[in-house]
């Protein structure tokens, strides 16, 4: 079985880090793939490739310029304000 793609756009590296040893460490840990960004021009030649597929997760400070991008992956927001 191939694992989840899971990319992480957070302008914070350290808790970008932390939070993929995390996920990393818990059981679902074997089932992903994790991938960090911390520049949003790098991640932009990843989610317009339409044959991706997986998890984009991006902190809220990048929901205005991510709400509308078309892509293949499914968008997750961290945020305490914004309802995914």
């Amino acid at each position: 079985m191939s694992k989840l793609q899971l990319y992480v756009l957070d302008d914070d590296m350290a808790y970008a880090e932390r939070l993929a040893v995390f996920i990393r460490a818990t059981e679902f840990g074997e089932c992903l793939q994790v991938k960090l960004f911390s520049q949003v021009e790098l991640l932009m030649h990843v989610v317009e490739d339409a044959t991706i597929k997986g998890v984009l997760l991006f902190s809220e400070g990048y929901y205005p310029l991510l709400q509308h991008q078309r892509t293949s992956l499914f968008k997750m927001v961290l945020s305490q304000n914004i309802n995914n």
